[in-house]
């Protein structure tokens, strides 16, 4: 009871410091960082760029082909006979295959650019929630250095007392146990954070 008592009595609330916000260019840059880095991300636009070169590969036609062909009758009576041909020969795609080609590269492409935008829509949200999370820890050991200053202050009190026998060792006892709790919890928004960064 008396230890409580020193509590409310030493208890203050804490200066509230100002606590800098991420601005947006901060935001941005991070996003940028974590776009260039995000394999996710890479290999959806390794899949968009396929894409594209497919709806290329749809337009262009295939490549004309040289026949070159020779006969002669040298294993035989070799009278002299002999033929030789040169051809160029090409594929045409047959009506309508070569629009279909194109449609379905074309939708490719917007499968391609769904799952890059899909992509960079959920890495925004992580490194937002990221930053939400380091904001919150950063304000948590902050309170809990608060904490930290106003029970060391009440463990300093209590001692005091007890060496005048106003409060009971079991008082002076619980108020360093409180205090031991909240620094284990400061340590452990620290690692917490730490894990953040």
């Amino acid at each position: 009871p008396g230890a409580q008592r020193a509590r409310r009595r030493g208890a203050t609330r804490p200066p509230r410091r100002a606590q800098p916000e991420p601005s947006a260019t901060n935001e941005r840059r991070r996003l940028g960082v974590a776009r260039k880095e995000n394999k996710d991300r890479q290999g959806a636009c390794y899949a968009c760029d396929a894409a594209r070169a497919r709806v290329l590969g749809a337009v262009l036609r295939s490549n004309p082909r040289l026949d070159v062909s020779a006969r002669s009758d040298f294993l035989f009576r070799n009278e002299g006979e002999y033929a030789a041909t040169i051809g160029i020969s090409q594929q045409f795609p047959i009506s309508g295959r070569l629009l279909r080609q194109k449609d379905v590269a074309r939708v490719d492409i917007a499968l391609a650019v769904a799952e890059v935008q899909e992509t960079e829509r959920r890495l925004a949200n992580e490194i937002a929630l990221a930053v939400d999370r380091l904001i919150v820890i950063e304000r948590q050991i902050q309170s809990r250095d608060a904490l930290i200053a106003i029970e060391q202050k009440l463990a300093q009190t209590t001692r005091n007392r007890f060496k005048a026998a106003e409060v009971s060792e079991l008082d002076v006892n619980t108020v360093q146990l409180d205090l031991q709790r909240i620094v284990q919890e400061r340590s452990g928004l620290q690692t917490q954070q730490q894990a953040l960064l």
